[in-house]
């Protein structure tokens, strides 16, 4: 039945996990805990439980189930994914789609290739997504008419890397103090005390029905604000960087405006998915597609911590991006990332820099 009517909107996967020896792949989807936490060596299965609440909360959209297909990638992972996509047992509308390890931009392509909606929604393994999401993101683009970019509120999980298990309270908690001497997480131990985090895990159960009390404990960083404010302002194609607001995992493009520029750079692959998806923003944006705001739909972010292994692509990346596009707007990208300079900030030192950018090979 469900094969028989075309879906309004196509949600796309893309999902690899490496066999426990190998290096983490070639896209920032393989990462697992951070580096040196307990449960970094079993980072496969971590994946996989992010995958069964993230597919979770899709079959918990209020969009009626044959109004949407979602299609995972399977990048060669290790693990059948097929096998347990089919033992979480989820009415769903879905395919795996197996392909040889090639890295994010691919598998993004891939999804894109074969959907059926006019809409794809480019989700990510590690988030999970409010019941109206997707019903939120149609609506827009249909108030919109036309090719368009449309966003959601994105949040971030951070206490949920204080669980082994986020499905399974009973699997117990990470070394809190081993924790606390990672970068940027020495509050983790006093906020898992003070709002006692460690009895608020997220299960499968959470996601189906009780999407509201996991929003409750999930923050909005700086990074997410600006990209909100941005978008609520109807900046975002005004600013002279304005194309810095699109960010996969709460992300909808018009299937017909992703293929006219020919999806994701899958020569970023190489360099493990290093800014992927701010170029897929700039090549948007120069096309005039219009960045758009869904105030109603929501990502939560589980926390998944940083590239280990393929932090040398951040470097590479953006030499390949500044060979490609030639502009100081993408030069500066780092100043951006690592500052958190607000998008606005960063409009203005790009175009502080344009006098000083090399003109026909001249250095002024």
């Amino acid at each position: 039945m469900h094969e028989q009517v075309k879906p309004r909107i196509t949600v796309v996967i893309p999902f690899y996990v490496a066999e426990p020896a190998e290096a983490p792949g070639r896209y920032q989807g393989t990462l697992g805990p951070w580096s040196g936490a307990p449960a970094a060596g079993d980072a496969g299965r971590t994946r996989e439980r992010h995958l069964h609440l993230m597919l979770s909360s899709l079959a918990a959209q209020t969009l009626p189930i044959d109004e949407f297909e979602v299609l995972v990638v399977d990048d060669g992972s290790a693990s059948d994914v097929q096998r347990c996509v089919e033992d979480w047992r989820l009415n769903l509308r879905l395919r795996v789609i197996r392909q040889q390890h090639s890295g994010f931009c691919t598998a993004y392509n891939t999804g894109i290739d074969q959907a059926r909606a006019p809409v794809v929604f480019l989700a990510v393994d590690h988030d999970i997504l409010s019941p109206g999401t997707l019903a939120a993101h149609l609506a827009r683009h249909a108030a919109e008419g036309t090719e368009a970019a449309v966003s959601g509120r994105q949040r971030y999980l951070f206490h949920s890397i204080i669980f082994n298990d986020l499905t399974d309270p009973s699997a117990g908690l990470a070394d809190l103090s081993q924790l606390a001497m990672l970068p940027d997480l020495g509050w983790l131990p006093a906020a898992v005390r003070n709002l006692d985090l460690d009895r608020k895990p997220v299960t499968v159960d959470d996601v189906l029905h009780r999407f509201d009390t996991v929003a409750a404990l999930a923050s909005c960083t700086q990074e997410y604000a600006d990209v909100e404010a941005v978008l609520r302002a109807d900046l975002a194609n005004k600013l002279r960087c304005g194309w810095l607001a699109m960010r996969t995992g709460s992300n909808s493009v018009a299937t017909s405006a992703l293929r006219a520029i020919g999806g994701f750079d899958s020569q970023l692959d190489a360099h493990f998915g290093w800014y992927a998806e701010h170029d897929l923003g700039l090549r948007l944006f120069q096309a005039g597609v219009p960045f758009r705001f869904a105030e109603e739909a929501m990502a939560i972010d589980l926390f998944h911590g940083p590239p280990a292994t393929a932090g040398i692509g951040k470097s590479t990346a953006l030499a390949y991006l500044i060979g490609k596009h030639n502009t100081v707007d993408v030069a500066l990208l780092p100043h951006y990332v690592d500052r958190v300079l607000d998008i606005e900030e960063y409009s203005h030192h790009a175009a502080a820099a344009q006098r000083w950018w090399p003109s026909n090979g001249e250095i002024r």
